[in-house]
């Protein structure tokens, strides 16, 4: 049996996609819950926010199937995602961009995870390949700004990785 951090690649199956699109939907009703309730009016692009938690979900949903991996008490909000035995607490970063090198990461005042994947959707083989991971005391490295959420002050570290990291990538 591999160890977890042997595995790079996580294929998607539909049942992971559906998982994803459904908590995606969740996701963007409740930060468009938690904007009214912070009395923020401003109207939300309702697409493009569904399409990125549903890129993070399907990660964390491959992840955790091929993993065993168990997700905490609900809330897209939370600092870390899924719970991965002999890893720990993960917090994990997708996107279906190519070759991304600068990534943005939310840290609060505690220590919310103990690693960070960052991941690559490859829609083309429906497919999820992990990039890179760091430590919180790796990611705390970055530079950083804090900014006011809608429900908190958190951090927002810029990490950026080294080109050569996507050479072992499949595109």
């Amino acid at each position: 049996m591999l160890a977890a951090l042997d595995v790079l690649k996580f294929p998607l199956t539909e049942e992971d996609k559906e998982r994803a699109r459904k908590r995606a939907e969740e996701a963007v009703e409740l930060y468009a819950q938690r904007m009214r309730e912070k009395g923020r009016r401003l109207g939300i692009d309702r697409e493009y926010e569904r399409a990125k938690y549903y890129r993070g979900y399907c990660g964390e949903e491959s992840i955790a199937r091929i993993l065993n991996g168990t997700f905490p008490v609900y809330d897209p909000y939370r600092d870390w995602d899924v719970l991965i035995p002999g890893v720990g607490k993960v917090q994990v970063k997708t996107d279906r961009l190519y070759r991304l090198c600068e990534w943005e990461v939310r840290l609060g005042p505690s220590m919310p995870f103990e690693k960070l994947w960052l991941c690559y959707l490859r829609e083309s083989k429906s497919d999820i390949q992990r990039v890179s991971e760091l430590s919180v005391e790796d990611v705390r490295k970055y530079p950083w700004a804090e900014k006011d959420t809608y429900y908190k002050l958190a951090r927002f570290y810029k990490v950026t990785i080294p080109k050569d990291i996507w050479l072992g990538v499949e595109e």
